[in-house]
């Protein structure tokens, strides 16, 4: 793959052009990404409102009714549900890992199998999260891992 970096003429409008024999689904993922731009999340800390970039994200999670923003460096709180939360997260390139954890796969260093199924996913700072069966196959597809080429 080549990559051109061109100045436009005087008068020209920036624009990005993609030209592929095939958009694959990294690529695809990769543009989308790129067109959505970062998410600014709202979060809570010690009575404080803080913007939280979705870039500096590692999951979202959804807790005794309550949803947790994890960075590597604090936990926010938010009043906004995690459903609600999911739209935006998705087109920042997040994916759902189970019923209460929307994952940032740029912040997965690693995964293995575990029991029954499912997934251990391992995170930039140490920290483990599951992966349950039904959203394993959307999560190694979200690190750009065939199914096929994950077995051991």
């Amino acid at each position: 793959m080549k990559i051109v970096f061109e100045t436009p003429e005087d008068g020209e409008d920036d624009r990005l052009i993609v030209r592929c024999r095939n958009l694959t689904p990294e690529l695809y993922s990769l543009l989308k990404r790129f067109k959505s731009g970062n998410s600014v999340l709202a979060g809570s800390l010690r009575g404080k409102i803080y913007r939280v970039d979705s870039a500096d994200v590692l999951y979202v999670k959804s807790y005794d009714g309550k949803t947790l923003i994890a960075t590597e460096e604090e936990t926010y709180g938010s009043k906004i549900r995690l459903h609600e939360l999911e739209k935006t997260l998705v087109e920042a390139g997040f994916v759902r890992i189970s019923k209460s954890i929307i994952v940032n796969p740029e912040k997965v260093t690693s995964y293995s199998s575990a029991r029954s199924g499912t997934l251990d996913a391992y995170l930039i700072n140490s920290e483990k999260l599951t992966v349950s069966r039904k959203y394993s196959a959307a999560f190694r597809q979200s690190l750009g891992i065939s199914n096929a080429a994950a077995t051991d």
